[in-house]
């Protein structure tokens, strides 16, 4: 029984945790490649390419963004209910309740007035999840203050500037990916099992390059912070949703681009600026964990898990590959 479970979870390897159409359409061709049947394997029951697409269509035309709590994500969670009851499976859920926040970039914008009259708009490339919404209410004005480089900056600008400047500031924290960005331990997956994991490489980290440490340090002392990808071009970073775990902050906060850094360097000390990010806060949103269970022939528990709260499809087709593994 170990070699068959092997098999199966090599097989099921490549719908898990996939990024794309392609990844799960590569389940079909490991299954028609198979050398030989393992037992108890229908090849037949894989879903075809037709399906995998019908299923992917589906999850976009529930919303490009599924952030936990939203109805978006709830229709996900639901769709995935149905289809994993279809096959068979015992389905248990663990239901939470929390205040969810969704934003659209169309509702967010940096506008700037320098002291000699000049007012300019910059292009945001993206918000901060969980910041504080100037939704209904004025947007977030102060001087523009440049406050410095990386993750690690938020006490260096609480001694940089006094209690009186924070107060009545919109902070810029500029944030490379590398050359004084986060950097840290990645690790890379085998390229099949079971072959053993290779080394690890030192290289930037950009789920944790998500001002966290600014946002933290700084919450309650300026009236918001812009945060500048400065390596990057704006359209790679355009829509990052970054850091996707904080608490809910009390500041707003947005990224530009590298020109926008380069301007906001250049008015430090030297105008206003005001942020608005309408973000939707809904208390008491439902969000549900799925459990699904296919009883099998033994004792024998294999154990696959992935999540459904994206911001993207590239994000969220893990569970469609969960579904096809069931199926």
């Amino acid at each position: 029984m170990a070699q068959s479970r092997r098999e199966i979870l090599k097989l099921s390897a490549v719908v898990t945790g996939v990024g794309a159409l392609g990844g799960l359409a590569a389940c079909v061709t490991a299954a028609e490649q198979a050398a030989s049947p393992i037992p108890g394997h229908v090849a037949s029951a894989v879903p075809s390419r037709a399906q995998l697409a019908r299923w992917l269509q589906q999850l976009h035309e529930f919303g490009p963004i599924r952030a936990t709590g939203t109805p978006q994500c709830r229709a996900f969670e639901e769709f995935l209910a149905t289809e994993f009851a279809k096959l068979g499976c015992t389905v248990e859920r663990d239901q939470f309740r929390l205040t969810s926040w969704e934003c659209n970039l169309e509702d967010c914008s940096i506008t700037v007035k320098e002291d000699e009259g000049a007012t300019r708009k910059l292009d945001v490339v993206a918000y901060y999840p969980f910041a504080a919404s100037t939704k209904g209410r004025d947007a977030a004005s102060g001087r523009v203050l440049f406050g410095g480089t990386g993750d690690q900056s938020g006490e260096d600008i609480l001694r940089k500037y006094s209690e009186a400047e924070l107060a009545n500031a919109i902070v810029v924290v500029d944030m490379p990916l590398a050359g004084g960005g986060v950097r840290g331990t990645v690790k890379y997956y085998p390229g099949s099992f079971p072959d053993t994991l290779p080394e690890p490489v030192k290289a930037p980290r950009v789920a944790s390059q998500g001002g966290r440490g600014p946002m933290a340090a700084l919450e309650g002392k300026c009236r918001g912070i812009i945060f500048c990808y400065t390596d990057v071009s704006d359209e790679a970073a355009r829509y990052n949703y970054l850091p996707f775990s904080d608490q809910h902050r009390k500041i707003p906060a947005l990224w530009v681009g590298k020109g926008g850094s380069d301007y906001l360097k250049s008015v430090s000390g030297k105008a206003t600026a005001s942020i608005r990010c309408d973000a939707k806060l809904t208390p008491d949103a439902r969000a549900d964990s799925l459990l699904a269970v296919l009883k099998g022939e033994t004792d024998e528990v294999i154990y696959m898990t992935t999540h459904t709260d994206g911001p993207n499809e590239v994000n969220d087709n893990g569970a469609l590959g969960l579904l096809a593994a069931a199926t």
